[in-house]
């Protein structure tokens, strides 16, 4: 049997999965290897010999991209609520590309609504609303690569 792979691209892409399907652990075992990934722990990589640290897996997308510190880098101006890009991705504005946006400029959200999607890795991701408003800006348009923290949707909570 072959051991597992340890390049960065690997370990990031369990990870991604870890993070994307709400999964706590990834293990992964063979005759001679064993790897095991938990969100918010360090991974573990192991054989006969001794247990090595390979690297932290990357924190919850979820709660990083309501954080103060992402909205404020992904809008660089106080003009409302900044909802970031969670993740590397292409934007859909719309659930299918025959359906009505999922918002537009005006339209008003209730917290957790779903405001767009963001593709990676074949999964579609609903970005929801982190608080109930106004959508005021669309900072982005349909089948837009994004990057971690672009800003995509200001809402105005008041």
């Amino acid at each position: 049997m072959t051991k597992f792979s340890l390049d960065s691209s690997y370990v990031e892409t369990l990870a991604k999965i870890l993070r994307e399907h709400d999964l706590r652990e990834i293990s992964l075992a063979n005759e001679s290897s064993r790897m095991t990934l938990k969100r918010g722990e360090k991974v573990v990589y192991g054989s006969s010999a001794p247990v090595t640290h390979v690297a932290a897996a990357p924190p919850d997308i979820a709660s990083a991209a309501a954080s103060d510190a992402v909205a404020a880098k992904a809008s660089g101006a106080d003009e409302g609520v900044v909802v970031p890009a969670p993740i590397v991705g292409t934007v859909y504005l719309a659930p299918s590309p025959s359906a009505a946006p999922f918002v537009k400029i005006g339209s008003k959200v209730k917290e957790g609504q779903t405001l767009l999607i963001v593709e990676a890795m074949k999964i579609m991701n609903q970005i929801p609303a982190p608080c109930s408003g106004t959508v005021v800006k669309l900072q982005v348009e349909n089948a837009q690569p994004v990057e971690y923290g672009d800003a995509l949707v200001v809402l105005d909570p008041s």
